[in-house]
């Protein structure tokens, strides 16, 4: 961080006061004492700034522009072209609907995204992803993807308290993407493939078992006496639930196979 104490109106001087982190102390040091020339970063935010300028009506053609740009340290350490600098700069707001440019006279016009962008300090990068992917009817989950590719929500922290939930959603996902896949490569076994998946989230929750595929083979495994005991009491399906007699036959006797 670099702040100005000074007061232009009153004072002939100002001083700067650096805060920053002890490994970069001699980097620091090395600029001081002019070991180092000291660059500016505006050219990055240049059309973001540009922008808010046009919005504010301080900036309404190219040669005002210009002139504002002489006012910056980096019209200071640019000097040969800064025509062409503002240009590039209004080309890039203009691809992105953020203003109307007029190359014959060099006028700028803002428009309405141009206020958005400005008035909540959304980057034209920004805008332009939002021209190109934001669509009437979206469903919730496509609005997220959009919004989670934007760059002013890259480094949004995550609260402690909302890990456990997050990993929560993170094993529903899993067993989602892992029904879909089933899915695709035998879409005939579908009640089979929706009854483990449904088992696999059971087994997880009532016994804390993790392992997807775990979860799978145990609830398959169980599937089987299940069916087995099914087709059991089904009546007719052995002989001997319609002669109970025959439940008295040795198991040695050929074709007692059923006891």
């Amino acid at each position: 961080m670099l702040g100005r104490a000074g007061r232009p109106q009153y004072d002939t001087f100002g001083e700067g006061v650096i805060i920053t982190n002890h490994s970069e102390l001699q980097y620091y040091l090395s600029l001081l004492n002019q070991q180092l020339p000291i660059e500016s970063q505006f050219v990055g935010k240049l059309a973001d700034n540009l922008n808010a300028e046009v919005v504010l009506g301080n900036v309404r053609n190219r040669d005002e522009a210009v002139q504002w740009l002489g006012y910056t340290y980096y019209y200071v350490r640019l000097l040969r072209s800064p025509g062409l600098i503002i240009h590039s700069a209004a080309v890039l707001l203009e691809k992105c609907q953020l203003i109307k440019y007029e190359r014959a006279s060099g006028k700028f016009q803002s428009t309405e995204l141009g206020n958005i962008a400005s008035h909540y300090y959304v980057t034209y990068n920004s805008m332009m992803v939002y021209n190109q992917n934001l669509r009437g009817g979206m469903a919730m989950i496509e609005l997220f993807r959009v919004f989670a590719g934007i760059s002013e929500f890259k480094l949004v922290p995550v609260r402690q308290e909302e890990k456990a939930e997050l990993a929560r959603l993170r094993e529903g996902t899993k067993e989602a993407f892992n029904l879909l896949r089933s899915l695709s490569e035998t879409s005939a076994d579908f009640r089979d493939h929706v009854r483990c998946t449904l088992g696999s989230i059971i087994m997880r929750v009532a016994y804390g078992f993790d392992d997807t595929e775990t979860n799978r083979r145990l609830v398959t495994d169980a599937k089987k006496p299940v069916q087995s005991f099914t087709e059991a009491i089904v009546p007719g399906r052995y002989l001997v639930n319609s002669f109970p007699s025959l439940g008295k036959i040795p198991d040695w006797f050929p074709g007692a196979g059923f006891k």
